[in-house]
């Protein structure tokens, strides 16, 4: 693995820790405070997802915010990853009779590389082509 890909998984890991903190302190935060889960839920999550398109696409990636079609495949990237969670958790867990530590672990596990590889070669492509000629 060359050196840029390396440090483009790093960047990609710092982003996706400061992600779910943001998402959880965020919940937390706003469910301890009172209020709905479900509109907690949507707060801290739409925060955390902002988040992630922004340091992603300027820091991991090096792509540009203007560009359409790249936060369009960014969205479809995120609904497929909350596809498959539910999916795991409240499909196939419950199937199989797993416990919830397992369907989560399996979706912590799962996410970010499907994401990794969906950012790095369809959501990003073109940035990372450009840099890959400099």
């Amino acid at each position: 693995m060359r050196t840029s890909e390396i440090g483009r998984f790093l960047r990609f890991s710092v982003v996706g820790a400061v992600v779910a903190a943001i998402y959880v302190a965020g919940f937390t935060l706003l469910s301890h405070a009172g209020m709905n889960l479900y509109l907690a839920n949507l707060i801290a999550f739409t925060v955390a997802v902002t988040f992630q398109y922004l340091a992603q696409t300027l820091w991991t990636f090096k792509g540009s915010i203007g560009d359409h079609s790249q936060g369009v495949r960014f969205g479809v990237t995120i609904g497929l990853g909350l596809a498959l969670s539910t999916i795991i958790s409240s499909v196939l867990a419950p199937a199989f009779g797993w416990p919830s530590w397992l369907a989560a672990s399996l979706v912590a596990v799962l996410l970010p590389i499907t994401n990794f590889v969906a950012f790095r070669f369809w959501v990003y492509r073109h940035a990372c082509r450009i840099e890959g000629h400099k």
